[in-house]
């Protein structure tokens, strides 16, 4: 039941027994009239509303991780267009895209995108030419390869940092740079790419004289190399040494997609029943071998022997010299 309206006016006083009726009284004609008491500033009740839906709202998820960022006056805005967008869609559409808008309210935050796509739960993964294949081929297998050396690289950059090789730890990071270039290149293998992106991968042989040049320098300043080296000599030395093992592995996985595409074209040959010539079987050799580049194998081959003579270059600077071989103990 609702509560009657209470009296506008003063109260009335109280009626003594035998007093003659009170007669209503009547507002002075020159009184002005009340003002209505003063409504909430509209930014708080803005707010207030908006807190509300952050509660009861379908869009309950999407809201509290916009109300952060949201001032007291564009809230309400939010929560109606929200629930706008949320009354037009089915249920669980709505859930979605409040869950989505959740999501990408905490990535813009961050200023962060994602790193996961779901693609390759299956196993299989796209190359750069928009291919996909099993994690298992061998493309993925020296591009694996590739990053590791990378990651070791990164390392041995660190140590040279720490040991006060910047103009060596600087190079490094060239060859880092390059690295990414070279599985750029593995992933785009010719016969299965078109012209286009083949050419934005090309890779110059600049980059393999750049490695000879500094070798060549680093080379200048080492004495002569007369007995085998092991590794170790310092941090930076042994962790270039490491490197370069892991180089070769590298140039073995790269050399090992050519060796994969060579077959695949013999046995296209098999199965086609076309015998071929010398010649046609040489220059399926040929354009086996470009499957990846001259210029990437060449790079790579250079670059193991780039990182063994910078381990001895370390071990030098840092006053270990080379680590050789001992006589065995009678």
């Amino acid at each position: 039941p609702r509560l009657p309206a209470p009296r506008s006016g003063p109260a009335p006083a109280p009626r003594l027994p035998g007093a003659p009726p009170q007669q209503p009284t009547q507002a002075l004609p020159d009184r002005p009239p009340q003002s209505p008491p003063p409504a909430a500033p509209a930014p708080m009740a803005s707010w207030l509303a908006g807190a509300l839906r952050l509660v009861w709202s379908p869009a309950a998820p999407a809201l509290r991780a916009a109300s952060s960022s949201a001032t007291p006056g564009d809230l309400e805005a939010r929560v109606a267009a929200l629930e706008r967008q949320l009354r037009a869609q089915p249920a669980a559409a709505a859930r979605a895209a409040a869950a989505s808008a959740s999501t990408d309210a905490e990535a813009g935050k961050r200023g962060a995108s994602r790193v996961y796509t779901k693609t390759g739960d299956k196993g299989v993964s796209m190359l750069y030419n928009m291919e996909r294949r099993s994690k298992t081929d061998v493309v993925f297998r020296a591009l694996g390869d590739t990053d590791e050396l990378n990651a070791f690289i990164g390392v041995a950059r660190e140590a040279c940092i720490r040991g006060g090789l910047d103009a060596l730890a600087a190079r490094l990071l060239q060859i880092q740079s390059r690295l990414l270039e070279v599985g750029a290149v593995v992933a785009t293998p010719p016969s299965r790419s078109d012209s286009e992106r083949t050419a934005r991968v090309a890779f110059p042989d600049e980059h393999t004289r750049d490695l000879e040049a500094w070798m060549d320098e680093m080379s200048a300043t080492l004495p002569q190399l007369r007995v085998f080296v092991l590794p170790g000599g310092g941090d930076a030395a042994a962790h270039l040494h490491v490197a370069r093992t892991v180089a070769r592995r590298a140039e073995r996985s790269v050399w090992d997609v050519c060796e994969h595409a060579r077959a695949e074209r013999v046995q296209e040959h098999k199965e086609a029943g076309d015998e071929g010539s010398d010649e046609e079987e040489e220059g399926d050799e040929d354009a086996a071998d470009e499957e990846v580049p001259g210029s990437v194998t060449r790079y790579l081959n250079r670059l193991s022997d780039f990182m063994f003579v910078a381990a001895r270059y370390s071990a030098h600077a840092a006053g270990h010299g080379d680590t050789t071989t001992v006589p065995r103990e009678a």
